[in-house]
């Protein structure tokens, strides 16, 4: 049984707070919809009411909506009514939707799954026993009956809601996430972009799904509780013509947004010269960037783009973060501009720092992800040890805090893999590995991997990333679009292989050119790559935000499929 917080100290208390201090003030904005904090509460309250009927005090409901208002009714509705909400997605926007929702359910212990009926019908056309026998009760946002009757309060748990990650394999994990640790992760985040924005009126514009981290909490719930205003873009339609959100911003004079570092560069790719002609961007006072690892060349490219359009390096904030850590752990100084600092490669491939020129051979430019935040403990380990390493050295990062998850929700395995490490002759800290490796330099965490994604070849750990993105810089003339790297172990060898999606099916990518790559790969890491794959645009799936499922792809070429 859940613990219910008797203090009514909630994020729901934190909306309220601001429903009565400025009542007609716009707060929400969706396809033209403007919504006034009085509005919003109105109707949540109406919904909530609705909801009660259903006995979903103190239970899982699933939240399945596309982006726009019903997901944000519906997230604050659950909650008003004692239920835990937890976001997830609809079926058209995850091509492993009926396993992750599967999964979701049973793993949350979800009785509930709130959506709309038309949803239903669209799932009930996969013919999918697994989803039909599920124990789960659908309720429809456009069935329910509204009635006008008083909304008597309820006793908030003490859960807020259940956080899933995006995950690059069908297997989410789930965290959940208290109010307490919520409200205090909001409180310090809106330190931060008011005195980005010199306390001024804080108006934001976001396209990340709701059901994802850096869309729930730094998209939504950081402006809705805390008195600021949000401008909400359907996800797809950023993704299909980035030029939306860059004109949203102009038009709302939008002081804060959001993205992962492959939204910069398809606004550099995808954006033509003629539409920035009259875009004015001067609005914008902070600019992150997370939840993937960060370009030097998007940021750089990206900036050049568009310096005719008002905007300066100083606004980009490059962060880290998790869900495991709510949202963040690190990040960059405001009214900064991005740290980048050049390290020897062949040196970090052995796990060595070595700062270099930048001119040096075998230089690279990494983005420093900011410094830890104040109710976080970041620090780099030797696995092998359970060392703190304190030379220059690459280790794994593990953290600890009051806004670090201490378990993945109904999963034994995964938090025993995961939680509770301790530094050796140390037991009065626990910690979580987070799996990515890095290291501190001049008071900066840099990220420079994973440690599952490491290739490892000629006793060298390399980065499948660093591959792949020198990869499609070099090689966009002849139409590369996506790159994933990889090992796997062929007749006891260890061999590199390399899929590469081509951006249009009637354009070849010749013999020559794979060669002229392979050549090319392996001047610049000391590597051989076996076997390079042409895929059409489209095969290399990626995550909801926008990251590729590289265990997915590995699979699929093991298997024969490319």
């Amino acid at each position: 049984m859940l613990k219910i917080n008797d203090s009514l100290n909630t994020i729901w208390d934190s909306f309220k707070k601001y429903e009565k201090e400025k009542a007609d003030t716009i707060c929400l904005e969706f396809d033209n919809n403007e919504i006034s904090y009085k509005e919003l509460g109105e109707t949540i309250r109406i919904i909530a009411n609705s909801l009660k009927k259903f006995d979903i005090y103190n239970k899982k409901v699933i939240l399945m909506f596309p982006m726009g208002l019903e997901y944000i009714y519906s997230f604050f509705s659950v909650m008003c009514a004692g239920g835990i909400p937890v976001p997830s997605f609809p079926s058209n926007e995850s091509p492993n939707f009926k396993d992750r929702l599967i999964h979701i359910a049973n793993n949350a212990e979800a009785e509930f799954i709130f959506t709309f009926s038309q949803e239903k019908m669209e799932i009930d056309k996969l013919n999918d026993e697994r989803i039909s026998g599920m124990n789960t009760t659908w309720i429809f946002i456009d069935k329910l009956v509204y009635t006008k009757e008083k909304f008597e309060e309820e006793r908030i748990p003490d859960y807020a809601f259940m956080q899933y990650s995006s995950g690059t394999t069908s297997i989410p994990k789930g965290v959940a996430i208290t109010h307490k640790a919520v409200l205090e992760h909001l409180d310090y985040l809106d330190e931060v972009i008011s005195s980005s924005n010199d306390n001024k009126e804080v108006v934001c514009v976001n396209w990340m799904p709701l059901y994802h981290d850096m869309g729930l909490i730094s998209g939504m719930l950081l402006y809705i509780t805390k008195g600021h205003r949000v401008h909400l873009i359907p996800t797809k339609a950023v993704m299909e013509n980035p030029y939306i959100w860059l004109e949203k911003i102009a038009e709302t004079h939008a002081n804060i947004t959001l993205a992962p570092n492959f939204a910069f560069e398809m606004c550099v790719s995808k954006i033509q010269e003629h539409q920035k002609e009259n875009l004015d961007l001067s609005s914008l006072k902070l600019l992150i960037n997370g939840a993937e690892q960060i370009s030097v060349k998007t940021i750089d490219r990206f900036f050049k783009y568009y310096e005719q359009c008002g905007i300066r390096r100083s606004i980009m904030c490059p962060c880290y973060g998790m869900s495991e850590a709510i949202i963040l752990v690190t990040r960059s100084d405001v009214n900064r501009e991005p740290i980048i600092k050049y390290f020897n490669q062949s040196k970090l491939n052995i796990g060595i720092v070595e700062a270099c020129d930048k001119d040096a051979d075998n230089a690279v430019a990494l983005v420093s992800c900011g410094r830890k935040i104040p109710s976080t403990d970041v620090i780099c380990v030797d696995n092998e040890k359970s060392e703190i390493i304190t030379d220059n050295r690459i280790g794994e990062i593990w953290i600890t805090g009051s806004n670090v998850a201490t378990e993945y929700y109904n999963n034994v395995e995964l938090t025993e893999e995961s939680f509770g490490a301790k530094i050796k002759k140390c037991n009065d800290k626990t910690y979580y590995k987070t799996g990515d490796l890095g290291f501190w330099y001049q008071e900066c965490l840099f990220i420079c991997g994973r440690i599952k994604e490491m290739i490892i070849c000629n006793g060298k750990n390399i980065n499948p990333t660093d591959i792949e993105s020198y990869i499609i810089s070099n090689y966009k003339t002849i139409g590369i679009n996506k790159a994933v790297t990889f090992s796997i172990v062929s007749c006891g060898e260890e061999k590199i292989v390399c899929i590469i999606e081509k951006v249009e099916i009637d354009k070849d990518i010749t013999d020559k050119d794979i060669i002229r790559i392979k050549e090319t790969v392996s001047i610049k890491f000391n590597i051989l790559i076996d076997d390079i794959v042409v895929v059409n645009n489209g095969a290399i799936e990626i995550t909801e935000n926008g990251k590729i499922k590289r265990n997915l792809c590995k699979e699929k070429y093991i298997k024969g499929e490319y």
